[in-house]
């Protein structure tokens, strides 16, 4: 067999892989992971602005009460845990 055609035979099912997974992970749904629901919203769902001390930098949950300041920097980011903080 030719190598350049076999190159290309390669390439072509590399692709197809990529993108089925690609589509495959692009069906999963968020109720599977319901956490991740507030910080990924669907396109059936409208963006709504939080205000950044409610939501945890390590998770990116967000919480109903204000979360643990951890400054880095000179900015202030936001843990929901001890291990967040440290």
């Amino acid at each position: 067999m030719n190598p350049g055609f076999s190159r290309i035979v390669s390439i072509f099912i590399a692709a197809l892989v990529i993108s089925a997974a690609v589509a495959i992970n692009a069906g999963v749904s968020l109720a599977q992971n319901p956490g991740d629901a507030q910080a990924r919203p669907n396109s059936n769902q409208a963006l709504k602005q939080v205000e950044p001390q409610y939501v945890c930098m390590v998770t990116n949950k967000l919480y109903d009460k204000a979360q643990i300041p951890v400054v880095i920097e000179n900015k202030t980011y936001y843990g929901c845990c001890q291990m967040c903080e440290a």
